[in-house]
């Protein structure tokens, strides 16, 4: 078929064919990632839980989702992201339970995590609140604690060459073993 010439990857090696092929996902979820990050308006529309102070709605390991949101349309009851002086490690995943509205128009949130016997330390205004949580999804935030670890970043490491390096192996192997020259028949169609 005359078509496969003029595609120039065909004719390149299982290798090269790969590395294009995980060059292109990546800038496929990298390109996802910030239609999302701007479709919910913030930079950082995901989080993961790290602590129990949000039991029972949300444990370590849970995946959130959040969405930015005007100082007008947080509520009472929402679950907030925010960040604050007295916990610079990351960001705060708790509940909005009071509201307090100034008189030049600005409201202050004060925050409790579900679980914790007092409220969170002063109030917060709109400048840090990253976000609304909209969604969460249980314990998939697991699978990122571990490939934070250096294990885990290894193991990654592996799996991406192996996936580069291992089907010419694969195709050398087969041809090796059947005799067949797997490349004419896959380049070379019979008419």
């Amino acid at each position: 078929m005359k078509w496969r010439s003029s595609v120039k990857l065909w004719g390149n090696s299982e290798t090269a064919k790969s590395i294009y092929s995980v060059g292109l996902v990546c800038m496929l979820v990298l390109s996802g990632f910030g239609i999302f990050s701007m479709a919910m308006g913030t930079p950082s529309p995901l989080a993961v839980v790290t602590g129990n102070s949000m039991i029972p709605d949300l444990d370590h390991g849970d995946l959130v989702i959040i969405q930015a949101r005007t100082m007008n349309q947080i509520e009472l009851g929402d679950v907030i992201v925010f960040t604050a002086e007295w916990y610079a490690a990351s960001p705060i995943i708790h509940r909005v339970v009071r509201i307090i509205e100034c008189g030049d128009g600005d409201r202050l949130f004060l925050t409790r995590g579900d679980n914790n016997p007092s409220n969170d330390l002063g109030f917060r205004t709109i400048e840090d609140i990253i976000g609304v949580v909209l969604l969460k999804i249980p314990a998939i935030g697991n699978v990122a604690f571990v490939l934070w670890t250096p294990i885990g970043m290894i193991s990654v490491a592996i799996i991406i060459i192996f996936a580069l390096v291992n089907p010419e192996r694969i195709r050398i192997r087969r041809d090796s073993r059947t005799g067949d020259c797997f490349v004419n028949t896959y380049y070379d169609w019979p008419i």
